[in-house]
């Protein structure tokens, strides 16, 4: 008997193929979508926002690298350390030490008069750059090792040629172990001539206090490079040069201070002497009018 003759027969034989398939399946209700609630792993991953206020923190400059790469992958920018508020308001204290070519972490200059000592014991080129981020600077130190000296350095946020206010780095170029000290004072009073100071090589020294009227500076120098000799005011104004020597030198000269800038660029006020030079010198400033 022959199948395609028997249509019922057919009808029955797959109603009987498809019950077989539902009890495999292990069910014949119809089954509707419903919705799957967030995990908790899922919430915690998520960012959540705080009510919790912070205080902003100090701004910070951003080194001129491109960047590391955090945890996730993403590359994030490198910064320079943040510093507290009460770090920031400190005057600067800075004992920075190390072995050849280094970049320091910044630190924050005020308005005034900055002392950089260094030593270093190296036998090669030593250099000393305060890096800022919105100009170039010429080395503070370029010498042959060893070297050891001090100077001063004035900052004010309008200097278009040397120190401003604000967030610093040193570079350090050295093929030896060398050892720095920034620090800044804020004199409010100063010793008055006869005033006399010394040494070898770069350094200097303050305060004293020039009232208005004229002095003299006995000056000598055995060294054959620059000599230089420049007053620079406490409170942060332009520094004046006083002598620029290449060489021995064995002088007096004539100091007038004066409120009139038509007069002096010296005005009445607390001053440090900042020396560079080579050799063996020496001055000594003296008040003529003294009693």
């Amino acid at each position: 008997m022959r199948l395609a003759n028997h249509p019922r027969v057919i009808k029955l034989f797959g109603a009987a193929l498809l019950l077989l398939a539902l009890a495999a399946c292990g069910s014949m209700e119809t089954l509707a979508p419903t919705l799957v609630e967030p995990t908790s792993e899922l919430t915690a991953a998520a960012p959540t926002a705080t009510t919790e206020t912070t205080a902003p923190a100090p701004a910070v400059i951003a080194s001129t690298e491109e960047g590391t790469a955090s945890a996730n992958g993403e590359l994030e920018p490198t910064r320079a350390p943040i510093m507290s508020l009460n770090q920031a308001l400190a005057p600067l204290s800075v004992d920075i030490e190390g072995e050849g070519t280094q970049e320091t972490e910044q630190f924050i200059v005020s308005k005034g008069v900055m002392i950089l000592m260094a030593k270093y014991e190296g036998d090669g080129d030593f250099r000393v750059t305060i890096s800022s981020p919105d100009k170039d600077m010429e080395p503070s130190i370029d010498v042959q090792g060893p070297y050891f000296g001090n100077m001063l350095i004035t900052a004010f946020r309008e200097n278009t040629e040397g120190l401003t206010t604000g967030g610093h780095t040193l570079e350090i170029e050295a093929d030896g172990h060398w050892r720095i000290h920034l620090f800044q004072d804020f004199p409010t009073t100063g010793q008055d001539p006869t005033i006399q100071f010394g040494g070898v090589g770069d350094g200097g020294g303050g305060w004293m206090e020039l009232k208005e009227g004229e002095y003299t500076m006995r000056v000598a120098h055995d060294g054959e490079s620059d000599f230089q000799i420049r007053l620079h005011e406490g409170r942060g104004a332009p520094e004046v040069m006083i002598v620029d020597h290449e060489g021995a030198m064995e002088e007096t000269i004539t100091i007038n201070v004066s409120k009139d800038p038509a007069v002096s660029d010296i005005v009445p006020g607390i001053y440090g002497i900042g020396v560079r030079a080579d050799g063996i010198w020496s001055l000594i400033i003296e008040d003529p009018n003294a009693e």
